[in-house]
């Protein structure tokens, strides 16, 4: 395969994976959607800093009662206390990713402490969306609508995730921090993943978003809603996966 057809196919993935339901995050914006402001914004754990400067753009914006971090320890966590360290100084070992993002986005991003909860237990996104929803209920917060932030290659899955738990009719909008692309930098001195995680994750995620016996879907492991995938992100899929040789 040729470079180009390679790069296009990475950011034809990316695009894909990356589910924006605004067109900026701004209050036009939001309003631009219907909303005046959320009840509540989920961010999900990962190791991607951009997802906590944005979650904490958007409480300053004013476009969020509630902000819900969510993450406990797991595979990222290591990446992320790394990564606390270099950018920030703080050393985060040991704290579930919930309280790192949470200490990151109060002190280093101006985030009002009084709106931010933390639920530091869950491992994976089912968890997430239930341990969150579950504290929610527990503080006696109302959600009536919700907008959910994550790592950008898994905000679709952890989208469709969140959907599955969701009271009926409570809308949900998403908006990754921003759209991966290739040859775009990376390393934890940008904030984001290694060249290897990044490649990683473009290999991953759309199994477990196919709804068949092996995904994640309701005729797979049943962890989230039904997902359709566009015959040109599975053509651009399986042609990533011929040229990394998998």
């Amino acid at each position: 395969m040729d470079e180009n057809t390679l790069k296009h196919d990475i950011d034809t993935l990316s695009r894909f994976l990356a589910r924006r339901d605004l067109c900026g995050l701004s209050p036009a914006a939001l309003a631009g959607a219907g909303f005046s402001r959320v009840d509540v914004l989920f961010v999900f754990g990962c190791e991607v800093i951009p997802v906590i400067e944005c979650a904490a753009q958007a409480a300053s914006q004013g476009l969020c009662n509630t902000v819900v971090f969510s993450g406990g320890i797991g595979h990222s966590t290591q990446n992320l206390v790394h990564t606390a360290r270099e950018l920030f100084g703080e050393e985060c070992g040991g704290l579930p990713e919930a309280d790192i993002m949470a200490r990151i986005a109060i002190r280093h991003y101006g985030m009002d402490p009084s709106i931010a909860l933390c639920e530091g237990k869950s491992t994976n996104s089912g968890e997430n969306a239930r341990f969150s929803l579950a504290l929610l209920k527990e503080r006696g917060i109302s959600l009536k609508s919700a907008m959910l932030m994550q790592d950008p290659f898994m905000q679709l899955r952890s989208h469709f995730t969140l959907l599955k738990y969701l009271r009926p009719g409570v809308p949900l909008l998403s908006y990754a921090p921003f759209i991966p692309y290739a040859g775009m930098p990376c390393g934890s001195e940008n904030g984001l993943w290694s060249k290897e995680r990044f490649r990683e994750f473009l290999l991953r995620e759309i199994p477990r978003l196919r709804d068949d016996e092996n995904g994640y879907g309701p005729k797979g492991a049943g962890f989230m809603e039904h997902v359709d995938i566009p015959s040109e992100v599975e053509q651009s899929y399986a042609r990533i996966c011929r040229a990394y040789g998998e």
